[in-house]
């Protein structure tokens, strides 16, 4: 008797946690369209965004090639060309939900990691302007999510492209994608797989280092005044770099992979 009384608090607990956290996922899907569509719509241009629609005149790197892909179909707009960075954020947050709830195994937890999608207003602002910002991020969820859901070598080199062409994207790419590739193999246990992304993540250094071009579309690093490019990205982006690394060692370390399973 207890048993089964045991057994229908779990059996209808299930259906009703998936529920709540569909329903959280959504609505962050929701909040961060929302805002981003109002941002996309009313924030006053940006140098970088002047400087990306120039560029994509004449295309020389990667962004600058989608972004004129994406507008031909689109419209030469800036509007238009938010459009593009609003829906490869959404992407991003419904991509980053399947592989949190694979990893957590709860799919109320795995909503909830979605939260800081839309808990910042800046971020969300960031990820809806015409920048290369947007889709750097969701080519680093990709790579995750290839390593998580391929167990071969096909996948591992899909990833690597994917990494290849996201360090190519903006300069901060270049330090951050194989910071990440670390991380995500850390956090999956596929450090032997990584070794193949983080060899093509390495390879855009290598190429921007040989004279491909990078777009430099942030104030911060092309405007500056800095005299190098380290000092350029040092500046600006020291908190997204020293939280690489750290959550790189952290993820290294045993017990933390241990407790990543359950939470």
């Amino acid at each position: 008797m207890t048993g089964a009384v045991a057994e229908n608090p779990a059996s209808s607990a299930a259906p009703a946690a998936r529920t709540a956290g569909l329903a959280i996922a959504a609505a962050v899907v929701v909040l961060f369209a929302f805002y981003g569509a109002y941002f996309a719509q009313t924030l006053v241009p940006l140098t970088p965004e002047q400087m990306v629609l120039s560029a994509a005149a004449a295309p020389r790197g990667v962004y600058d090639s989608l972004l004129t892909l994406w507008q031909a179909v689109a419209g030469p707009s800036l509007l238009a060309a938010r459009v593009l960075s609003l829906l490869a954020s959404v992407l991003t947050i419904v991509l980053a939900f399947g592989i949190a709830r694979r990893v957590t195994g709860d799919v109320v937890m795995a909503a909830f990691l979605l939260l800081p999608f839309v808990l910042f207003p800046p971020l969300v602002a960031a990820l809806s302007t015409a920048t290369p910002h947007a889709l750097f991020v969701l080519s680093a969820i990709i790579v995750m999510a290839l390593l998580q859901r391929g167990t071969g070598t096909v996948s591992a080199a899909a990833a690597g492209l994917v990494a290849l062409a996201g360090g190519l994207l903006h300069p901060v790419a270049l330090v951050t994608m194989p910071l990440w590739v670390v991380l995500c193999a850390a956090v999956l246990g596929q450090r032997r797989r990584a070794f193949i992304v983080l060899g093509f993540a390495l390879a855009a250094l290598v190429l921007a280092l040989a004279g491909v071009p990078v777009p430099t579309l942030d104030p911060d690093v092309s405007g500056a005044g800095h005299g190098t490019i380290l000092k350029a990205l040092a500046v600006p982006y020291a908190m997204i770099i020293v939280a690489t690394v750290l959550s790189a060692v952290a993820a290294l370390s045993g017990p933390v992979r241990a407790a990543l399973n359950p939470l």
